[in-house]
């Protein structure tokens, strides 16, 4: 037992006490708030039952009940070792690293993330009572009420079960719908439940409400729910939060909410949801209400958030960081726990109690730019010191006065606190692994580890220790997940279903599926027992046809019982089983009797499946997807092809863009973000990824990683932390093709199998008798002929503080000496060309059977070379070579002077030019473009603009980030005014971010503070997928027929609200919003859209841009609306909402009397627009990460404002025509759109509507018309005559009125 001293005097209580914003922080020296429990929460404090995780709905992690002060194991039992979704590099996230036990009564319940079932267990004995298994992991901690207990599952759901019998009551979905996809390896919904139940109960006791939340990804919408403990029926729900235009990290604005990934708590009048990677989001607990949510706050670091979170009286306790519970603002960031009232830190020598009444003391600070600052620090004042001889490392729980902690090698400690009268270790066990989770229940104290064992320490000794052990599993548990065949369906389960499912598992992670449910839940336990359930097969009861399964899943689809699984549907059935078909082979195989096989044969026949093929034998039949998807193409250079067009030929990867997977292998081999490394590169259904040590291959259709092979420093040059702009000046050292990988590993190129990793050939650059072997810089394929950079040339030195030199051979650098063509099968050399100057890598383009490259310096390269007098006297000389021969097909030399080549070979246009960018080589040409004909040399035009990124060569246009020209006459590009239909400038603006965008053929690809894009195929602007950060390198790949985006952020520790692979298919159903690069209009109007209450303006289909009313979802065109009345905004997820047009109807204004709009917008109606140009500014910083190296000089800020630019142009042409100046009358339809999101009956919601004076809707009832609440409703309105602007007038009759959007069409 340690020795413990009482301390009086407020000390520097913990490290990392936390620098401030003074702003809005209610602060006061001597602050002490009462921390009190609210009365009616549902927790241990005054019984001896743990019904939730840490015991109550604060999450206090309190038991009143103290444990008896000797304790004795009573019982072990071994679970599955745990199966986090996450690796261990995502801390943050880790909430299903072990198992979160609770128990009511007798009764200890444990979920599985492993074998997705819930258990109950005698707490006296360990022996299992029931078993329930969920259509998906149980990740959370379950939670007891009465004679209820409740999970939730990444299946999507909550369920409430029987305690007594584990029997389902009811179930109640969190998604807007049935949608599958893989999730972390696994089949889930596309809506997990990961938002961990909490319950809060009324004052009486007798009644209660679950919340708890489903979907991780922003952009695909997330759904928090109240329901009835009692019978599941909803209270309310919130589904229109995810797409909440918000500053994240770098104070840079995304459409990207809270993404629920741990556990809710909740007070009194507050819901906290835990946003997994990011600080929590507050809600009102009442009502459903999104209060705050802050994720771009840096002040406690940009690494605050995580999974964990406990309410303290004013407060709330959030990874380590304390926040005020009425706004959320920072307060202290400490290496502290909270349980119940008290705050301990574990130390070297024991442990330090703290009260929770954090003061402050304004203090003087440094910024980062040597600038003073005065801001108040925070600290816990101390009030004990315990000391230990063995310290603990964390704490679990408080039970009475008494705390339990762990420490090293699987201590578990008991530690007696003040007032107690001898303060110090009591008691002391050990367990095998490190202990996980600590539970004081029943009298007892039951503890997890990480291993996967459960302990039951009681107050009896046990005559015995009970010990329950695994059953021993067919299949080794410790085999990769899924199998190395990948994912295989078996449809229709069917006769010998146990063993043909167990033969499968051997090689696939296996996926059954069976309209029988009894049949299905005597499969599960069977498997369960041999050990492969949820880990090698998942079961799922129902018919595949309507469970919207992810498409491309599967290698390998069985089917057994063909009429069980849906053959009768004839086309429909085969459209389904191609569907789920991986490209490249997937195949589906059926044994049957002749007339089911001619059934079948039939079905393939009719549905006209592209890319199928159908083999027979005897008492068989197999349907094979062979070969690419239709219009899809490969991504297999660093700048897309070997033409440095930047632009993916794909044509299926068009928005809007829904979840295919996510998930995938860790980032933790992959090269770090800022050192700007190859970008990945698809071809044949794989992905290509590169690391310090390794290259990586991952099934672009799964996330599943097919091999990963270890090359010692093969990514030496692009490991760095540093902002630097690696591939983008030098150029990648790998290339993707069908078959055969090319990699350059040290002085030599290998060819790497595509399917394994192996080495097929070596090649070597040549070399002169007694020469050093050269490096490899540029590196190219152009059909049989490998192009090689040889003898890279770098200029080192700045002139100033190092001595300026010019190195041959160097290992890295952007230009080569020497120009070599090798046959790409067997290494032979074809041709060889020294350069009079160097070549530019990224200044060397093939097509049309010619190699382009620039021989030259930049001039700022012969700018320094002149300064030490090594300045070439040759020209700078632009030539075509022929790509098998090396001869000279044309040159030039006439004004040459860029540092990039870009080839259309579908014009043949050869564009150079440079490649400028804040994370581009530091002597790119910034403002030269010219254009040639491939084919003779001759120049097209030439233009001095100024522009940033890459030229992106998509068609007969050349996109830069922000601007458009025509590439064949270099003029600029213009548009019509979606709203006016005037021609104006093309232009784009994005939010923050380091990487320069890249094409497929329907999208722009960028970083726009999360992943952004800008839609091309409908022009409607800037949008994002809100809930990751794409990488500083290019990591957005449209190819293959989906968008893949493998983590490309390892180092990056900023609170983005997931960090992970994952990839995209087309959904036209999902959101999409945007904002615009102009604001400025003048009339008249001839088409628009008035959303009201949505977060974003967007383009339908028809082509109305609906612009968001209030402007809160960035940049948006000033139309002039005002709105009278006490109007409320509403607002749901389109998924919620049923019918058509649902994403105008998912939104509305409540309780507005009238709406007029400008039929004639002018410049006065800008100041109407809620979201200013002032307001935009303060989102654009321009820092790099806060824990990184400044830029080395203005090169890294080439081009900072040519966003800005590019916005005054896209306001140009926007002044009236004179004409058109003096309002005229016109005739227009009016459409106005309705749905009733309060879900009010029908009678509970009538008002009238007149338009312009007349009355067009008499006693209008929104969810009487639509045929009840949630439904869209559309009225048509036509030959409205009006001049300056159109007024809708809302008469309520009952109720509030509703209007959801307007949209006015000219005629």
């Amino acid at each position: 037992m340690g020795a413990w001293r009482p301390r009086n005097s407020y000390v520097l209580a913990l490290a990392a006490a936390t620098l401030l914003t003074a702003a809005g922080l209610l602060w006061r020296a001597g602050w002490a708030p009462s921390v009190a429990r609210s009365a009616g929460v549902p927790d241990a404090s005054a019984r001896s039952d743990w019904p939730t995780w840490r015991g109550d709905a604060s999450r206090s992690g309190r038991s009143g009940a103290a444990l008896p002060a000797r304790l004795h194991l009573r019982w072990v039992r071994q679970l599955e070792p745990p199966a986090p979704a996450w690796p261990a590099s995502q801390s943050k996230i880790r909430f299903d690293a072990g198992y979160e036990p609770v128990v009511a009564g007798k009764r200890l319940f444990i979920a599985s993330m492993v074998c997705d079932r819930l258990s109950a267990y005698d707490t006296e004995t360990g022996n299992e009572l029931w078993r329930f298994y969920a259509d998906g992991p149980i990740r959370l901690a379950p939670l007891a009420w009465k004679d209820n207990v409740y999970v939730v599952s990444d299946d999507g759901h909550l369920h409430c079960l029987d305690a007594a019998s584990g029997q389902r009551r009811w179930s109640v979905r969190g998604g807007p719908d049935c949608r599958r996809l893989l999730g972390n390896q696994r089949l889930t919904s596309a809506w997990p439940a990961r938002g961990g139940p909490v319950l809060w109960e009324e004052d009486d006791g007798r009644k209660a409400t679950i919340y708890f939340a489903a979907g991780v990804w922003p952009f695909m919408g997330t759904f928090l729910h109240a329901v009835d403990a009692e019978s599941g029926k909803t209270v309310w729900t919130n589904s229109g939060s995810g797409s909440t235009y918000l500053a994240q990290q770098h104070y840079s604005p995304a459409f990207a909410g809270v993404a629920p990934q741990g556990y809710l708590a909740a007070t009194p009048d507050l819901l906290l949801v835990s946003g997994g990677r990011t600080v929590p989001a507050a809600y009102d607990r009442k009502t459903g209400k999104l209060l705050y949510y802050n994720p771009s706050s840096r002040a406690l670091g940009k690494d605050a958030g995580g999974y964990e979170v406990t309410v303290a009286g004013e407060y709330f306790f959030n990874q380590g960081c304390l926040y005020t519970l009425a706004d959320g603002k920072p307060i202290l960031k400490a290496p502290a726990q909270i349980l119940g009232e008290r705050v301990l830190a574990a130390t070297k020598k024991g442990v330090d109690l703290y009260e929770l009444q954090p003061f402050g003391r304004d203090e003087t600070v440094k910024d980062k730019y040597g600038k003073t600052h005065k801001v108040p620090r925070y600290r816990f004042p101390r009030t004990h010191q315990i000391e230990l001889a063995t310290p603990v490392k964390r704490f679990y729980c408080l039970a009475g006065a008494r705390a339990y902690a762990g420490g090293e090698k699987g201590l578990i400690a008991a530690i007696d606190l003040p007032p107690l009268d001898r303060p110090g270790l009591s008691w002391s066990a050990r367990v095998e692994g490190e202990a996980w989770s600590m539970v004081p229940a029943d009298g007892k104290l039951l503890v997890t580890t990480t291993t996967g064992k459960v302990y039951c320490f009681g107050e009896e000794p046990a005559g015995r220790v009970l010990t329950h052990s695994l059953p021993a599993g067919a299949v080794d548990r410790d085999q990769p997940m899924p199998g190395d065949g990948g994912y295989a369906m078996v449809w229709g389960l069917g006769e010998r279903a146990f063993d043909r499912l167990m033969e499968l598992a051997a090689d696939y992670h296996v996926i059954g599926i069976d309209p029988d449910a009894a049949l299905v839940a005597s499969l599960r336990h069977r498997l369960d027992r041999a050990g492969v359930y949820g880990r090698r097969v998942h079961l799922l009861a129902g018919d595949p046809l309507a469970m919207r399964l992810p498409p491309y899943l599967a290698s390998r689809i069985e089917l057994g019982d063909l009429q069980a699984a849906g053959l009768g549907r004839g086309a429909q059935f085969a459209q389904g089983l191609f569907h789920c078909l991986r490209p490249y082979g997937g195949k589906a195989s059926a044994a049957a009797e002749a007339g089911d096989l001619a059934a079948l044969s039939r079905a393939v026949a009719s549905a006209d499946l592209p890319g199928a093929g159908v083999e027979s034998a005897a008492g068989a039949l197999e349907v094979v997807r062979d070969g690419p998807l239709a219009g899809s193409a490969p991504w297999t250079h660093e700048n897309a092809d070997v033409a440095n067009t930047v632009v993916s030929r794909d044509r299926l990867v068009k928005p809007p863009l829904g979840l295919l997977w996510f998930g995938g292998p860790s980032h933790d081999d992959i090269l770090p973000r800022h050192g700007h490394g190859p970008s990945p590169q698809i071809i044949g259904g794989r992905a290509f990824i590169q690391g310090p040590h390794v290259l990586r291959c991952v099934d672009v259709y799964t996330g599943r990683l097919l091999w990963q092979r270890e090359f010692k420093d093969v990514g030496k040059f692009y490991n760095s932390t540093r902002h630097q702009p690696g591939a983008n000046e030098i150029g990648s050292n790998f290339v993707s093709l069908a078959d055969g990988v090319y990699i350059v590993f040290g002085r030599d190129c290998l060819r790497l199998d595509p399917s394994t990793g192996k080495t097929l050939r070596e090649f070597k650059l040549p070399c002169g008798a007694g020469e050093e072997a050269p490096h490899w810089g540029y590196l190219g394929v152009y059909e049989n002929v490998l192009l090689a950079g040889s003898t890279p040339v770098a200029i080192r030195g700045d002139g100033r503080k190092t001595p300026l030199n010019l190195f041959d051979n160097a290992p890295y650098a952007s230009s080569s000496r020497c120009l070599v063509a090798m046959d790409r099968h067997d290494g032979r050399v074809l041709w060889t060309r020294r350069a009079d100057q160097a070549f530019r890598h990224n200044a060397i383009a093939a097509g049309a059977g010619r190699v382009f490259c620039i021989d030259g310096f930049s001039p700022v390269a012969l700018g320094l070379l002149k300064r030490i007098k090594k300045a070439p006297e040759e020209p700078v000389t632009l030539r075509a070579l022929n790509v098998r021969t090396g001869r000279v097909v044309w040159e030039t030399s006439e004004k040459v002077s860029g540092t990039w080549l870009g080839y259309s070979a579908e014009h043949d246009v050869l564009l150079e030019g440079g490649s400028p960018g804040k994370d581009r080589a530091k002597d790119e040409t910034t403002s030269h473009l010219a254009a040639y004909r491939g084919s003779d040399g001759g120049r097209l035009w030439q233009e001095q603009i100024k522009y940033v990124g890459r030229p992106m060569l998509h068609g007969k246009t050349i996109y830069t980030d922000g601007l458009a020209l025509d590439l064949l006459t270099g003029k600029p590009r213009t548009r019509l005014c979606p709203i006016t239909g005037k021609t104006v400038p093309w232009t784009f603006t994005r939010n923050y971010g380091c990487n320069t965008p890249i094409a497929g053929q329907h999208l722009l690809l960028f970083r726009s503070a999360a992943a952004g894009f800008y839609d091309l195929l409908h022009d409607s602007g800037t949008g994002n997928w809100g809930g990751f950060k794409s990488s500083c390198t290019s990591n957005l790949i449209p190819a293959d027929g989906v968008l893949t985006a493998l983590d490309y952020t390892r180092t990056c520790t900023c609170s983005y609200q997931n960090q992970c692979s994952l990839a995209l298919t087309t959904m036209p159903d999902v959101e999409e919003w945007t904002f615009q690069s102009w604001t400025k209009l003048a009339g008249p109007v001839r088409r628009v859209g008035v959303n009201f209450g949505a977060p974003g303006d967007w383009r339908s289909q028809e082509g109305t841009l609906w612009l968001d009313w209030p402007s809160v979802g960035g940049k948006s065109p000033a139309l002039g609306v005002q709105v009278e009345g006490k109007p409320a905004y509403l607002r749901r997820h389109a998924l919620d909402i049923a019918g058509p047009a649902r994403q105008v109807a998912a939104c509305g204004i409540e309780n507005a009397r009238s709406v007029r709009i400008a039929l004639y917008p002018t410049a006065k109606d800008e100041k109407k627009d809620k979201y200013t140009e002032k307001e935009e500014d303060k989102y654009r910083v321009r820092d790099e990460d806060d824990d990184d190296e400044d830029d080395d000089d203005a090169f890294a800020d080439k081009g900072k404002a040519i966003d800005k630019a590019a916005d005054k142009n896209a306001d140009k042409s926007q002044d009236p025509n004179p004409a058109e100046a003096q309002p005229q009358e016109r005739s227009y339809t009016v459409r106005l759109y309705f749905a009733e999101l309060s879900d009010l009956e029908p009678g509970r919601r009538v008002f009238d509507v007149a338009v312009q004076g007349q009355t067009v809707l008499r006693g209008f009832d929104p969810a009487r018309e639509a045929g009840g609440p949630g439904k869209t409703v559309m009225r048509e309105i036509s030959n409205v005559r009006a001049v300056a602007d159109l007024k809708v007038e809302l008469t309520p009759l009952r109720g509030q009125t509703l209007l959801c959007g307007i949209e006015v069409i000219a005629e």
